[in-house]
C-alpha cells in the first residue's frame, strides 16, 4: 500500500475525479481531501492511499 501526496490540485475536483485518475494506474483505498471550514471549499491537495505497481 502507497500513500501518495497530491498538490496543486483544481479545487472542484472530486475524490471521484482523483479515483478515476489513480485507478488506471491499481486499486484506490481511499482519498483523503481536507476541506477549509471557514470557506467549505477543498484546499488543493489530497493524499491517496492505493495499491499502485503490485505494492
Amino acid at each position: 500500500m502507497s500513500c501518495i501526496y497530491v498538490g496543486s490540485m483544481n479545487f472542484e475536483l472530486t475524490e471521484t475525479h482523483v479515483k478515476g485518475l489513480f485507478g488506471q494506474y491499481g486499486h484506490v483505498r481511499n482519498v483523503s481531501m481536507t476541506i477549509d471550514p471557514a470557506t467549505g471549499k477543498r484546499k488543493g491537495y489530497c493524499f491517496v492511499e492505493a495499491e499502485i505497481g503490485g505494492r
